[in-house]
C-alpha cells in the first residue's frame, strides 16, 4: 500500500512539472503585470517572458512596436500576440 502511495505522489509531482506554466512566461501583454512588457530575446529559441519596462537611455531598440508572431521550437509551437523585441522605455 505504501508503494502505491509513493508511486502516486511521484506521478503527481511529475505531471505538475510537465503541465505547469513557466514563471514569467507570456503570450500577450495582458499576461504581464503593471510596468512590464511581454518581450523576447535576440537569441535562437528565446521564449517570450515578462520583463520590466526600461527607462530612457538604456538598451532599447529604435522603432520597437508590438508584433504578432508564431514561433516554432523543437518541442512544439508557441504563438504570441503583441510581444516586443526588447522592452520599451517608460
Amino acid at each position: 500500500m505504501k508503494i502505491l502511495l509513493v508511486i502516486f505522489l511521484c506521478s503527481a509531482l511529475f505531471l505538475q512539472g510537465v503541465f505547469c506554466a513557466e514563471l514569467g512566461s507570456c503570450n500577450k501583454p495582458e499576461d504581464c503585470g503593471p510596468g512590464e512588457c511581454c518581450t523576447i530575446g535576440m537569441f535562437r529559441y528565446a521564449k517570450p517572458q515578462c520583463l520590466p519596462k526600461l527607462k530612457r537611455a538604456l538598451n532599447c531598440r529604435v522603432g520597437n512596436a508590438p508584433e504578432d508572431k508564431i514561433f516554432y521550437y523543437p518541442d512544439g509551437e508557441i504563438q504570441t500576440t503583441g510581444r516586443l523585441q526588447n522592452a520599451l522605455p517608460v
